[in-house]
């Protein structure tokens, strides 16, 4: 099973995983964390702080690049006013 296939597989369980800096932190149901979840957790850890550091990066991109792009706007806007179409 691949990190992807394993990171699908927690979201379809209700878990939810998120990295800060270089910690791999997660919330689960009551129950679905056994040991043998643990286990596997442990082992794709590298591979899931690669892959979810690169998501939060391109959301990271995303988002700063909507706000680049919505001030761009506003800032033309004010030098160009657009008229209303009524």
């Amino acid at each position: 099973m691949s990190a992807l296939a394993f990171l699908t597989e927690l979201s379809r369980q209700g878990v939810e995983i998120w990295v800060d800096g270089d910690q791999l932190h997660c919330r689960a149901p009551k129950g679905v964390m056994t040991a043998a979840l643990r286990s596997k957790l442990a082992e794709y850890k590298a591979e899931l702080l690669i892959l979810l550091s690169q998501r939060q990066d391109t959301a990271l991109n995303w988002a700063t690049w909507a706000i680049t792009a919505i001030s761009r706007w506003k800032l033309l806007t004010w030098i160009w006013p657009v008229p209303c179409l009524s």
